[in-house]
């Protein structure tokens, strides 16, 4: 038992910091909107409603989560706002590692597909500027 109770493998000291602001800062009934993969752990660790519930897979559930992700979109505030005031959203996590991607190159960022799907980025653009 206590060798369980030494492994971590997916222990992120970040991730935990969150979720015991979460329970200790924010009401029970509290509604969280974010990545798909965070939120899982929101709802696991705090018992939070989630804007986007990552473990059910349907078409509504895309266009929802679409909706929430506009938050890494080209979109103005106030479009951001309307947004996820119509899923009752309190609380929003940003997530750096979508914010700064560097992992893929220009065009295949989440970012970059959401603002694809917006027409805010033309595809053209992107490929004749990866030539340059």
């Amino acid at each position: 038992m206590d060798e369980l109770l030494e492994l971590r493998e997916f222990y992120d000291p970040d991730t935990v910091e969150l979720m015991n602001w979460i329970k200790s800062n924010t009401p029970n009934t509290a509604v969280f909107a974010g990545s798909m993969q965070l939120l899982a752990g929101v709802k696991l660790c705090t018992g939070r409603t989630l804007t986007n519930h990552p473990h059910y897979e349907d078409k509504h559930l895309r266009e929802r989560t679409k909706q929430i992700y506009q938050i890494y979109a080209k979109r103005s505030p106030e479009d951001v706002y309307r947004i996820l005031r119509s899923f009752s959203t309190d609380y929003v996590i940003l997530e750096d590692s979508i914010c700064y991607e560097r992992r893929h190159s220009r065009g295949c960022r989440l970012r970059d597909l959401l603002d694809i799907a917006n027409g805010h980025l033309r595809i053209f653009s992107l490929m004749s500027s990866k030539s340059s």
